[in-house]
């Protein structure tokens, strides 16, 4: 099936329905939800409706251009409570066999705003090496002083980040927390020079 990506007005859309794993329209159109944690780039047009009231767009790359409609769709943004959803014939692997060739460094609140970014790629190996093998650790009950979105980027997957916290607390110490295996790492130092932290936070 060919999903046609409206311009808006009364038009209508395909509409799919979560079931079994899958989001599936009437035509026979399937997608899979990506693991927890994978985020939409950017949104296109809108494309389908899900489940009657959730509203699906056409994925788009770092420069706008969209990403086959027939491949990716993505619900609207909303952190790591987004939904992006892959065709039939897309393999997605685990994150770890993901090649990341920057990671970007962002705050977020009801914007997304531009920290610093990388693409020192062993540091960005090393934070995701951290999270996904890294000593689990407790989380912390206390009230973050700061927290970061890191998000991953890969040319082979032009359309979606993979995307982790940043924690930073009062006295310093630093955790990764990651959605997709709900892990915390310890972190400090790790992003040394892509973050500068006020006066006030410890060392």
């Amino acid at each position: 099936m060919l999903i046609s990506c409206g311009s808006g007005g009364e038009e209508s859309y395909p509409e799919f329905t979560y079931a079994d794993g899958k989001i599936t329209s009437e035509d026979g159109a399937s997608y899979t939800p990506a693991p927890m944690g994978f985020q939409p780039c950017n949104a296109g047009k809108k494309c389908a409706v899900r489940d009657k009231y959730f509203d699906l767009y056409q994925l788009l790359d770092l420069d706008g251009k969209a990403i086959p409609k027939e491949d990716w769709l993505t619900e609207e943004y909303a952190g790591n409570a987004t939904s992006v959803y892959y065709g039939d014939g897309i393999e997605l692997p685990d994150f770890t066999e993901i090649a990341f060739s920057r990671c970007y460094v962002c705050e977020e609140d009801e914007t997304v705003s531009f920290v610093s970014d990388t693409d020192d790629r062993a540091l960005i190996g090393s934070l995701i090496d951290r999270i996904a093998n890294g000593k689990d650790s407790a989380g912390r009950l206390d009230d973050s002083k700061y927290t970061y979105t890191l998000k991953f980027y890969s040319e082979d997957y032009p359309g979606i980040f993979f995307s982790v916290d940043y924690i930073v607390y009062d006295d310093g110490a630093s955790y990764l927390y990651s959605i997709c295996n709900k892990k915390w790492a310890e972190a400090t130092g790790m992003l040394d020079g892509l973050i500068e932290l006020p006066e006030d936070t410890a060392n």
